[in-house]
C-alpha cells in the first residue's frame, strides 16, 4: 500500500503531461510488438521457404505441401506461380512483394519514431512549465514558499525522467525492428537467387 501511495504522488507531481507520456509510451508499445510480431512471423516463414526451395520440386507441388499456418510463404509461392504464368521476371516478382510486405513495415517504423521522438519532447515541455511554475513563485515576494519552489522543480525534473524513460527503450525497440527488416530482405534475395538457379 505504501508503494502505491508514493507511486501515485510522484505522478501528481509530473502534471497532466504524464498522461500524455503514458498514452505515447502505449503507441511506442502497440506499434513495436506489431511489427515485432509481423516480422518475426515472416523470418519463421522464410526458414520454411528456404528449406522447400531447396528442394527440386514443381512449384505447385511445393504450395500443397505448405502448411495453412505458413500464410506468408503461400503469398510468396503464388507471387512466384503468376509470374511464371505470365512471363514475368522474378526480380519483378520479388520487387512486388517487397513493395507490398516491406514497405508497410517500414512506414509503421517511421511511425513508431516520430512518436519515440515525441516522449523526450514532451518531457522538455514538463520541463519548462516546471521551471516557469517555479520562477512565477521565486517572482511573487509575498507568496514565497520553499515547498511552492520544490513542486516546480520535482516537476520539471519528473516529466524529463519520464520522457527519456520512454523514448531510451524506443530507440533501440527501432534498432531491433529496422535489422529485422534487413535481414528479412536478405532472406529474399537468397531465396531469390537460389530459384534463378
Amino acid at each position: 500500500m505504501d508503494t502505491i501511495s508514493h507511486i501515485l504522488i510522484y505522478w501528481k507531481q509530473g502534471s497532466y503531461l504524464l498522461i500524455l507520456l503514458a498514452g505515447v509510451s502505449i503507441v511506442i508499445t502497440y506499434y513495436f510488438l506489431s511489427n515485432f510480431m509481423k516480422l518475426k512471423n515472416y523470418r519463421n516463414n522464410l526458414k520454411s521457404l528456404i528449406i522447400i526451395s531447396k528442394q527440386e520440386i514443381i512449384l505447385n507441388q511445393i504450395l500443397e505441401r505448405i502448411p495453412g499456418h505458413l500464410k506468408f510463404i503461400k503469398k510468396v509461392m503464388l507471387y512466384i506461380i503468376a509470374a511464371t504464368d505470365k512471363k514475368r521476371s522474378l526480380d519483378s516478382i520479388f520487387s512486388e512483394i517487397e513493395e507490398k510486405e516491406i514497405e508497410p513495415l517500414k512506414r509503421e517504423i517511421s511511425i513508431l519514431q516520430a512518436f519515440v521522438s515525441l516522449a523526450p519532447l514532451l518531457g522538455l515541455l514538463g520541463t519548462i512549465t516546471g521551471m516557469i511554475k517555479t520562477f512565477e513563485v521565486l517572482a511573487n515576494k509575498d507568496v514565497y514558499s520553499s515547498q511552492l519552489i520544490a513542486d516546480g522543480i520535482s516537476q520539471a525534473l519528473i516529466t524529463t525522467q519520464f520522457g527519456l524513460m520512454i523514448a531510451l527503450p524506443g530507440i533501440f525497440g527501432i534498432t531491433i525492428l529496422k535489422r529485422m527488416i534487413r535481414h528479412f530482405q536478405v532472406q529474399l534475395n537468397y531465396i531469390k537467387h537460389h530459384i534463378k538457379r
